[in-house]
């Protein structure tokens, strides 16, 4: 994963930028640049912040809008990689009301970054899809650094719900976007990337093509001397050892990025370390070491949740208040009691209805993820990159788009056209948007129209499939 993205991005940002403000707005810069340095490379938290702290102050001094959503992000990413949530949207926030970031796309993005991967660290997957996905503005695909930031990372979701065509699809947009990034740091993104690759392939059972980019990641990551890179190199092959039941070699792998993982404060996967170390050492039947992995494991979960947890305060109360406060619970409860039958009567029946509606969605979604997952883990790696050139056609509006489709789904044209004659050839290629899982947005932005009229050819081709608005049209449409 990106976890080091928005700090490298914003390398990139404050040194074309620099030569284009003012003088007092450039030190501000200059400032925000070298405290995010600091801490990347494995600088103090405190420390870092009391630093930006002061920034957040000399902004305001000087009304830099920027300067102050610029810091309060990269704060709100320091707190996210120490699993602090709460601290971090509260920057985040600060950060979203300043004027500057409700006129600038990429301050949107790297808002969405952060909120993304929090998601991720809380394995809330389809949400962190969706922050992702709304980095995707015009502004941000035109910079090959942000969209390959935002396809890596949406990739990274997709693999962890087991969606390996999709995955792969995003992962390659991913690596193809940063080869065009001239910037050398881009070499870190560039390790990150490629190992995801590789765990990709393990996790296919295809080690020759995993080792391919395990060593194309290993050369970017000792190029880039950055021990995040470096640390995530070898955290591949640990898994790359772990999978071929080679637990010696993935305990060397594993316990050397931990003390970089310590000195970046990295606490999720740091824990995650911890708990695939335990686990080695089990393999390889050495139970004191398991228990001793075990144990710190267990100390940085906790300590991970008691940051996220509300405290409750209980205030303490006088015996004269509680009795009145009794007093008044006995008024109302028969009112309450009154309120409540009725409610009861009126709302059990559509409470029932509600249920039977729910379990028919829950049915529908886990048919159509059953398809999907079915679908990916039988795709050959030739039709994978077919249906990645196929997005990329769609994308370009080319219209070789059908005629690739039709090679890689020979049937499906002739199954539609026999099932429902008087589909259009426009008609077709939205079908086939739909059969490649397509969501609205995505459909929209490929076919040149709004999202209204996306929804409302969805609304017509119901009509001529005659299906419900609760069924699935894409779903239907796989299994035609």
């Amino acid at each position: 994963m990106f976890k080091l993205s928005l700090i490298i991005i914003f390398f990139w940002f404050a040194n074309s930028a620099l030569a284009q403000k003012p003088t007092a707005h450039n030190e501000i810069d200059a400032r925000i640049f070298e405290a995010d340095k600091t801490l990347s490379t494995g600088g103090g938290l405190n420390e870092f912040i009391k630093t930006t702290q002061e920034i957040i102050k000399d902004s305001k001094r000087i009304s830099y809008s920027e300067g102050i959503a610029s810091t309060c992000i990269t704060i709100a990413n320091a707190y996210n990689r120490a699993g602090d949530f709460s601290k971090a949207e509260e920057y985040l926030k600060l950060a979203e009301n300043e004027d500057f970031v409700k006129t600038s796309e990429k301050f949107m993005a790297d808002i969405n970054f952060v909120y993304g991967q929090r998601y991720m660290m809380e394995k809330l997957f389809e949400k962190a899809i969706e922050s992702f996905k709304k980095m995707l503005t015009p502004e941000v695909i035109a910079d090959h650094g942000l969209y390959a930031q935002a396809n890596g990372e949406i990739s990274t979701c997709f693999n962890k719900l087991k969606l390996r065509d999709s995955a792969y699809i995003y992962r390659k947009r991913a690596y193809n976007a940063l080869l065009k990034v001239k910037d050398p740091m881009v070499r870190i993104n560039l390790a990150v990337l490629a190992n995801n690759l590789a765990v990709a392939f393990i996790q296919e059972k295809k080690n020759d093509s995993a080792k391919f980019y395990l060593d194309i990641a290993m050369r970017f990551a000792n190029e880039s001397k950055h021990p995040y890179a470096i640390a995530t190199t070898n955290s591949g092959w640990a898994y790359y050892y772990t999978k071929n039941k080679k637990s010696d070699s993935a305990i060397i792998f594993l316990k050397s990025t931990v003390p970089t993982l310590k000195k970046l404060n990295l606490s999720y996967e740091l824990r995650d370390v911890y708990n695939r170390l335990q686990k080695a050492y089990t393999a390889s039947k050495n139970e004191k070491e398991a228990n001793q992995y075990l144990n710190l494991h267990k100390k940085l979960s906790d300590s991970i949740n008691s940051k996220n947890n509300l405290a409750v305060v209980v205030k303490s109360m006088g015996e004269k208040e509680q009795q009145v406060l009794d007093n008044e619970k006995k008024k109302m409860r028969y009112l309450i009691g009154l309120i409540v039958v009725s409610v009861l009567l009126v709302s059990t029946l559509g409470f029932f209805k509600f249920r039977i509606y729910r379990k028919t969605q829950k049915n529908i979604i886990k048919e159509k993820n059953d398809l999907l997952n079915s679908i990916s883990e039988t795709k050959s790696q030739a039709e994978i990159d077919s249906l990645g050139l196929l997005l990329e056609l769609a994308k370009a509006k080319d219209p070789a788009f059908l005629i690739k489709f039709n090679e890689l789904y020979p049937t499906f044209k002739e199954k539609m056209l026999s099932k429902f004659p008087d589909l259009s050839l426009n008609d077709l290629e939205f079908c086939a948007y739909l059969r490649m899982n397509l969501d609205t947005k995505e459909i929209a932005r490929f076919a040149n129209i709004s999202v209204r009229s996306v929804e409302s050819r969805k609304y017509r081709l119901r009509k001529k499939f005659n299906i419900s608005s609760s069924e699935d049209i894409n779903l239907f449409i796989f299994n035609s």
